[in-house]
């Protein structure tokens, strides 16, 4: 029979974690101090990923064509001025020659100012050398009147020529080289307002189109996302604007990503008695999705702050349930990768930090990362590196 003494031993030692250097950074086990942290008291909603509605571009046209080319799929990553979708127009053909036909009246018009203007000049110094009549000056001058007349309408008139192509999607580099070559095509080019990604076609190979069809393409920036979260409308005086938030999905449980509250709903949902209030993410890896449903937990913070409250605070992942009590793992005295479970009383977590009543003092150091791991290995002894 063994004695007390050998049963504790025996019991220290089961309870002792070893890991070696390899698998301590294989399984990304980091050891940090226990603190004082300033707590705000926060709530849990349900929220759903949504794109940023001010990144995203519904790309349609003006001009009535068959499609002729598409070279935007769904999934593609396209900047701005990138070539979507390609159109055969014959209002887009017969636009481009009424811009050449304007070109060659305002070129009439501007000769015939120029020659009555030079006509003008002469009645004038011929009548001032006495040599000509004022009624022959004047003669001159009516005509010249009307030639500039004529030669600002025939402006007007190109500048609308060139506004239309504009309207049908020509860019203005594009609409110089006609003036300057005089080649016309019926060919548009519809092209990406802004960067982004594909994530809508809604066009076939073929397909006549027009200014009716609400969009060719649908680009979103998908760089910064929305979360809209459900608040109840008892909490949303607490929400406020700028007040952080982090936010789960099911398909990446152990990933967290921090935002920023940056809008706050005037008015409720009558039936589910909930406010969206918008969350700003970044989405830098591009592994959040639109749609995708997501946890999100909101700082709630007052005027005065009253709330916050200085108290020893440690990861919510950093506490683990061993066998009915919350455990947090702590380094063994000065043996590199020995570590041991050490019992602790918590409260609630609060902005994903939990409060620590008992077992912990300012300066202890525990497993704040990968603590899991070692409460899968409680009792094995040790951790060998596959």
């Amino acid at each position: 029979m063994s004695s007390s003494g050998e049963d504790d031993e025996k019991s220290q030692v089961q309870s002792e974690i070893v890991l070696t250097p390899e698998a301590m950074t294989g399984f990304g086990i980091r050891v940090d101090t226990v603190s004082q942290v300033n707590l705000e008291d926060s709530i849990v909603v349900p929220a759903r990923i949504s794109f940023d509605r001010t990144a995203v571009a519904h790309v349609g046209t003006t001009a009535n064509g068959r499609v002729s080319k598409i070279m935007a799929q769904v999934g593609d990553l396209v900047k701005p001025g990138d070539a979507l979708v390609e159109l055969e127009s014959p209002e887009l053909g017969e636009a481009e020659n009424d811009l050449l036909q304007k070109r060659s009246a305002l070129a009439t018009a501007r000769t015939n100012e120029q020659v009555l203007s030079v006509s003008y000049e002469r009645a004038r110094a011929l009548y001032s050398a006495k040599a000509g009549t004022q009624a022959e000056m004047q003669e001159k001058k009516g005509a010249l009147e009307i030639a500039r007349g004529e030669l600002r309408s025939a402006e007007v008139a190109l500048q609308t020529a060139k506004n239309k192509l504009q309207i049908l999607g020509v860019s203005d580099s594009v609409t110089s080289e006609i003036l300057q070559t005089g080649n016309v095509s019926s060919q548009l080019v519809i092209r990406a307002p802004i960067a982004g990604q594909v994530i809508e076609r809604n066009v076939t190979l073929g397909e006549v189109v027009g200014p009716d069809k609400e969009a060719l393409v649908t680009l979103a920036d998908t760089s910064n996302l929305w979360v809209l979260a459900e608040v109840p409308e008892g909490k949303l005086s607490e929400v406020k604007k700028g007040a952080s938030a982090r936010i789960k999905t099911a398909a990446m449980s152990e990933q967290v990503i921090s935002g920023k509250v940056s809008n706050i709903p005037a008015s409720t949902n009558p039936e589910t008695r909930t406010g969206q209030v918008r969350i700003e993410v970044p989405n830098q890896n591009g592994s959040l999705k639109d749609g995708m449903f997501a946890q999100a937990r909101i700082s709630l913070k007052s005027t005065a702050q009253k709330d916050a409250k200085m108290a020893i605070a440690i990861p919510e992942d950093a506490v683990q349930l061993v066998d009915g009590t919350s455990a947090v793992f702590v380094p063994v005295g000065n043996k590199p990768g020995h570590f041991a479970m050490h019992p602790v009383t918590v409260g609630e977590p609060l902005d994903e930090m939990v409060p620590v009543y008992r077992g912990l003092s300012e300066g202890d150091k525990i497993v704040t990362q990968g603590s899991f791991i070692l409460k899968a290995d409680l009792g094995k002894g040790s951790v060998e590196e596959e």
